[in-house]
């Protein structure tokens, strides 16, 4: 992968989905896929989407841009 030179400028949207209280003998299974994506203006757009074991998903988006 190629990195510019420059700092790029890095804006991070999290929406954050209500997490239910599970008891202690059960644990948080998480999944997480990531799709990065380069368009033609050198924005890369990082999707990430974590799936809960409750069936609730968590979607990060992450800009950066290195114009």
């Amino acid at each position: 992968s190629i990195v510019p030179p420059q700092v790029p400028q890095i804006s991070v949207s999290t929406i954050q989905p209500p997490i239910i209280v599970s008891p202690e003998s059960e644990q948080l299974h998480k999944t997480m896929r990531v799709k990065l994506r380069i368009s033609e203006e050198g924005i890369f757009t990082m999707d990430i989407l974590i799936s809960y074991s409750s069936g609730m998903q968590g979607r990060t988006i992450l800009h950066i841009n290195f114009n």
